[in-house]
């Protein structure tokens, strides 16, 4: 309702309107976009995965969630961005997608769904995002969003010791790039930025107080 509604603001509470989304459409057409944000995962993003890939997606976000966080709006945008990377969220589990072949097979995208914070997966993640490099198209899958709607999600089966194995082998591999990229592990560089914003609020408060006392022994004196 709020979607298909023609009044002039863009935005109602945490909806967006039909006619916002068409207008960012029409803006990128003409423009390399390198990071796409979206609440909503896109429609069919998990179309056109190996095996092992589909149980991952089963066990991260099963397909009676994926109906409720799936938006073909997002998909609509994702076609018109083709981004180098999008990174959505609401799927309550962290979930990293395959690249996938974009732009017509000469450029790829990949899609990161953040985990809920504190819910016990996976919540932070450092992208490695250096635009210079080409991509890797030979390890892309397929574009999810061409051809057929999404089919009948595969049945989820537990993931077998060697599947784990490979799991903790790529986490570990990110922690390595993460590490040797900016000296520490995620959270270590979060707690030190939060511990430095910190600091600086407290030096701004300890500034603000001299100076309402400066100001208060002025109107003293005089």
């Amino acid at each position: 309702e709020v979607y298909e509604s023609s009044d002039s603001t863009p935005f109602e509470g945490g909806h967006y309107r039909k006619h916002c989304v068409e207008q960012l459409k029409e803006e990128v057409e003409c423009l390399d976009v390198d990071v796409l944000l979206t609440c909503e995962w896109p429609q069919r993003l998990v179309r056109k995965l190996p095996p092992e890939e589909q149980k991952a997606v089963g066990e991260a976000s099963p397909k009676e969630v994926r109906q409720r966080i799936c938006s073909e709006v997002v998909t609509e945008l994702v076609q018109a961005c083709e981004p180098k990377f999008h990174i959505c969220a609401l799927g309550g589990k962290f979930y990293r997608r395959p690249a996938y072949l974009t732009k017509e097979g000469k450029s790829t995208c990949r899609t990161y769904c953040m985990g809920t914070i504190g819910g016990g997966s996976k919540w932070l993640s450092g992208l490695d995002v250096d635009l210079g490099r080409a991509p890797n198209i030979d390890e892309a899958t397929a574009n999810p969003f061409v051809d057929d709607p999404e089919g009948p999600a595969a049945p989820v089966q537990p993931a077998t010791v060697d599947e784990l194995k490979v799991a903790v082998q790529v986490e570990d591999e990110e922690m390595r790039r993460f590490r040797k990229r900016f000296g520490a592990a995620p959270l270590d560089v979060l707690q030190c930025h939060t511990h430095e914003a910190e600091k600086e609020q407290a030096a701004l408060d300890r500034a603000a107080l001299r100076d309402e006392k400066r100001e208060a022994k002025k109107l003293y004196e005089n």
